[in-house]
């Protein structure tokens, strides 16, 4: 059952759908224990947009995502966006800037 789905009318249904988003919600926390064993860095940032940990990661593991000029130079404008925002940096660029070259100063401590 998605979170924006209704829940069965049926009692026997419900409960085995509750039932199986419990058995799901374990198995979540199971491997997120799993990872927190291994180490900060075998975290791996995911692509979905409601996601928080790609905008989280940075705030917990700078050092493990310190980016050099370089690597600035390769994230699109959205990703030097979310970068800023993750390091509590203005993301807001004034109409008329270089959009890159701002976000990529602030980053770098310019």
């Amino acid at each position: 059952v998605a979170v924006d789905e209704a829940l069965p009318a049926d009692p026997k249904d419900r409960r085995k759908a509750l039932e199986d988003t419990e058995r799901e919600l374990v198995d979540i926390w199971k491997r997120i224990r799993a990872k927190v064993d291994q180490g900060a860095l075998s975290f791996e940032s995911c692509d979905r947009k409601w996601c928080f940990c790609h905008a989280a990661r940075p705030l917990c593991f700078p050092s493990a995502d310190d980016a050099s000029e370089d690597d600035l130079a390769a994230k699109s404008v959205k990703e030097l966006r979310e970068l800023c925002r993750a390091r509590g940096l203005d993301s807001v660029v004034k109409r008329g800037q270089d959009a890159r070259a701002t976000l990529t100063a602030r980053l770098s401590g310019g």
